[in-house]
């Protein structure tokens, strides 16, 4: 009997996980061309936009446009991959519809878990593995998305604060 004993390995897995972090890694030098980029990752800029669309929807912001034609900003001169319009983002909602992409992490997790039951090499994994990467890079809120949250992450902390304060003084 053996003193160190070691969970099962699971090496289908672990080879599906190592060939998509090198699949990442491989279309990560892309972004050294900028509309190359624009162009292959633009399905997790849609991802993305639909993500604020949806989100902006359901908590009321309603969503008045949806952009996601590539465009150079005026002010800054970097590349805007798309972008959503509201008419009616105000301080309660900002939170959740500038955080709505991070929604893709459980999309590209869900699409992951359906290639497992697929060979790592084949052309239906390597699909999925493109879907999923597309989520991945497309999930995380840009840095507009970042500045509208925090601008209602203190009223929320505020109003959290005192309906704490209510609970403990009256119930």
């Amino acid at each position: 009997m053996s003193i160190l004993q070691f969970p099962a390995f699971n090496v289908e897995l672990s080879s599906k996980i190592f060939l998509l972090v090198w699949l990442y890694i491989l279309l990560r030098f892309i972004k050294k061309n900028i509309y190359l980029s624009a162009l292959f990752w633009w399905a997790g800029t849609v991802g993305h936009e639909l993500c604020h669309l949806v989100v902006g929807f359901l908590f009321g912001a309603k969503p008045s446009r949806i952009d996601l034609i590539p465009k150079r900003d005026a002010k800054t001169g970097g590349l805007v991959l798309g972008s959503v319009t509201f008419k009616n983002l105000v301080w309660w909602n900002k939170l959740p519809v500038s955080t709505a992409p991070l929604l893709l992490l459980i999309v590209g997790y869900w699409i992951f878990i359906q290639s497992i039951s697929y060979p790592s090499m084949s052309l239906h994994t390597l699909l999925y593995d493109l879907a999923v990467l597309q989520c991945v890079e497309g999930c995380w809120p840009s840095g507009t998305d970042w500045r509208s949250a925090m601008k209602t992450v203190y009223p929320l902390v505020g109003l959290t604060v005192v309906i704490a304060i209510f609970l403990v003084l009256f119930y």
